[in-house]
């Protein structure tokens, strides 16, 4: 050890002022800590992993009046949340029909899921979408679909077998900002 940190651990007392200790003995400490690079796009996803979506109370009822699976529309919700903060399209996607239905201000055009291309990035690049998606008080529900961060993203959900005991919730329609 040299500097400061030294005498520090020595005993010897400091003559610079408190501000300029503490400063050096942080910088001396973090000198010695291994580094772990973090980018932020590496952090962004680690923070989306950690951060799972639940349903509020009131939402859930109006789900289950339309007769939606619950647990499958919160995996949608956080897919859809964690892609969007990884900048993942594919993540956004993992959930929607193979073609999906994507207005793009007057344009409105029925679009391969795997096609998106430039609609893509466009919707990855805007501000807050993921925070907008897992905002309760952003959630529209009407009939058989579910709009998501005020209508951007709308999911449904369709039946699977002719009883309609098995449930699929997909995303169809992306509204780009």
């Amino acid at each position: 050890m040299t500097g400061g940190l030294a005498r520090l651990a020595e005993g010897v007392p400091m003559t610079r002022s408190k501000t300029a200790r503490w400063t050096g003995l942080i910088a001396a400490i973090l000198a010695v800590l291994p580094a772990v690079p973090l980018t932020a796009s590496s952090a962004s996803a680690q923070n989306a992993e950690r951060r799972t979506y639940v349903l509020s109370g009131e939402l859930r009822r109006d789900l289950d009046a339309h007769q939606f699976d619950a647990a499958q529309y919160e995996g949608a919700v956080t897919g859809i949340a964690e892609g969007l903060a990884s900048g993942d399209l594919a993540r956004v996607l993992d959930r929607a029909t193979p073609t999906i239905r994507v207005t793009d201000g007057d344009r409105n055009t029925i679009v391969a899921k795997d096609r998106l291309g430039a609609l893509g990035d466009k919707l990855l690049k805007s501000a807050g979408l993921r925070d907008d998606v897992m905002d309760d008080s952003q959630t529209i529900v009407r009939g058989d679909e579910i709009g998501l961060a005020r209508g951007i993203f709308w999911i449904s959900q369709a039946c699977l077998d002719q009883a309609c005991t098995q449930k699929k919730i997909s995303l169809v329609t992306i509204n780009l900002p």
